[in-house]
């Protein structure tokens, strides 16, 4: 008799979470070239590993929330 695993249960998204370009774009409903003018004007910051950039939840969720007031 052979035993599965139960199934982990999905953890909530953390807001110092760290997206790609391409999740963030997602998220914020725009294109990955968007995300990086968005650093470029200084609107969205990047966290850099190695020569990966990524992108904090907390920053784009306030973003979201600057946009929406």
């Amino acid at each position: 008799m052979s035993t599965l695993s139960t199934p982990k249960p999905a953890t909530p998204a953390s807001p110092d979470r760290l997206l790609n370009s391409q999740q963030a774009a997602e998220i914020l409903g725009c294109s990955t070239r968007m995300i990086y003018r968005l650093v470029a004007s200084g609107d969205l910051s990047k966290v850099k590993i190695g020569k990966a950039a990524r992108f904090r939840l907390s920053d784009i969720e306030a973003l979201i929330q600057k946009g929406a007031s």
